[in-house]
């Protein structure tokens, strides 16, 4: 084989896998093509045809435009740490909600909880579902 059949048979070959790649990236079939693969139609994509990533719609891919994006910040920089109270009661039951009866977990005297909100006669200690209640009365401030 010469030098010119193998610069051919090269072209051919480096022209198939080039087609190939783009071809599957412009037949996405649930979504739209974004670089070399597919992403939702609701998406933005962040990488331009040249590989490199597009910082404006990265910004903007959740839909927030930048003003609500730093009032959302400003709003959890507010929230506090839970402070740390001891349980004084010798057991108690959180409920789901203040006067619910709803049982969600049983607590022991001297156990150390973390108490995310207080609400009239309330501590709720748990910050994830199911939420835990217990009354106020049943815990002292570490």
């Amino acid at each position: 084989m010469n030098k010119k059949d193998y610069l051919i048979i090269s072209t051919i070959v480096s022209l198939f896998f080039v087609t190939s790649t783009t071809i599957h990236a412009k037949n996405c079939i649930k979504g739209k093509p974004c670089g070399k693969g597919c992403i939702a139609l609701d998406k933005n994509c962040r990488i331009n045809p040249n590989g490199i990533r597009n910082k404006k719609s990265a910004s903007n891919e959740s839909g927030f435009t930048n003003s609500s994006r730093k009032q959302s910040v400003l709003r959890k920089s507010k929230l506090r740490l839970p402070k740390v109270y001891t349980i004084t009661a010798l057991s108690v039951n959180a409920k789901s909600a203040p006067q619910s009866k709803e049982i969600t977990a049983h607590y022991n005297k001297g156990l150390h909880v973390f108490v995310y909100e207080i609400f009239q006669s309330w501590a709720r200690l748990n910050n994830m579902q199911p939420e835990e209640w217990i009354e106020l009365k049943h815990v002292k401030l570490k």
